[in-house]
C-alpha cells in the first residue's frame, strides 16, 4: 500500500500580480480538486506577506501525485508562473511519521 505524500507549494507574485496570481491558482484548485488521488488541495496567503501564498496539497499516494505532476492543467500552470511570480515556486514533499 502506498503512503500519503503532502505537498507545501510556495509562490511569490511579481509586485502587481498578487491578484492575477490568486485568480490562476484558483484555476488550478479547481482542476485539481477533480482528481481521484486528491484529498486536499487548499491555497493559504501569509499574513506577513500578501504577495506569498502557500498551496498545502494531500495525495492518497506518491504515484497519484505524479499523475497531478503529469497532468495537463499542471502543464499549463507551468507555462502561465513565470509571468506571475518573482522567483521559483518551492516545492516540498512530505510523508506523515505521526
Amino acid at each position: 500500500m502506498s503512503q500519503q505524500v503532502t505537498v507545501i507549494a510556495t509562490l511569490h507574485a511579481r509586485p502587481g500580480q498578487e491578484a492575477a496570481l490568486e485568480a490562476r491558482m484558483r484555476i488550478m484548485i479547481e482542476a485539481t480538486r477533480k482528481e481521484a488521488g486528491c484529498i486536499r488541495y487548499d491555497m493559504h496567503r501569509a499574513a506577513d506577506d500578501p504577495a506569498s501564498l502557500i498551496m498545502v496539497e494531500y495525495w492518497t499516494s506518491a504515484e497519484a501525485l505524479q499523475q497531478h505532476d503529469d497532468s495537463s492543467h499542471m502543464a499549463a500552470l507551468g507555462r502561465d508562473l513565470p509571468d506571475l511570480v518573482d522567483r521559483p515556486v518551492e516545492v516540498r514533499k512530505f510523508s506523515q511519521v505521526a
